[in-house]
């Protein structure tokens, strides 16, 4: 069934003469249209979550006690630093340039004893783009393994990606490529 429902039916003589059909999209051809929506702030909490652990390396190394590692949140929710807490009679100093040294494209700010790391506007929507990209990147190499003509994968919105796979029968195979559990690093 599926052999016939990919065969020409152009004329004979068409195809002696190296014609080729046009290729039929979804709405003539029928096939898969799907939606994902990337976790914009999970990608944002995944990279303070690796800030996290370079800022207890790094403090640890030069053998400065920290009390605790904690995220900070903007606003609108969206987590944007790490605020480290010190023991009374820490030197800051010192902590600040280990910290910097990991970390030398965020903001630090010093405090009564804690310091926070921030990161731009800039730095978390940059963060954003590349985690829709590195999912677009994923999802057209997924599709190309399904040898489907002309797919599209394109980006929808600020946080969804659409998929579109002309004249593909098989759903649930489909679905078990694209899905499959990917960690953005």
């Amino acid at each position: 069934v599926s052999a016939l429902a990919r065969a020409s039916r152009a004329p004979a003589f068409f195809r002696s003469m190296g014609l080729r059909a046009m290729p039929l999209g979804l709405d003539l051809r029928g096939g898969l249209y799907l939606m994902y929506e990337v976790d914009l702030n999970g990608a944002i909490s995944q990279l303070l979550d690796s800030y996290e652990q370079d800022f207890r390396r790094a403090l640890s190394s030069k053998n400065i006690i920290f009390s605790d590692v904690v995220p900070l949140t903007r606003d609108d929710g969206v987590s944007n630093g790490l605020r480290v807490s010190f023991p009374p009679g820490t030197d800051l100093g010192a902590a600040r340039e280990a910290m910097q040294a990991v970390a030398g494209d965020l903001t630090l700010d010093s405090g009564g004893g804690f310091i926070e790391a921030r990161m731009t506007a800039a730095q978390v929507t940059e963060r954003q783009r590349n985690a829709i990209q590195q999912n677009i990147v994923t999802l057209r190499n997924r599709v190309s393994e399904l040898g489907v003509s002309e797919p599209i994968v394109q980006q929808q919105g600020l946080d969804r990606i659409v998929v579109q796979l002309p004249g593909v029968l098989n759903s649930a195979e489909v679905k078990d490529i694209l899905g499959r559990v990917a960690t953005l690093e």
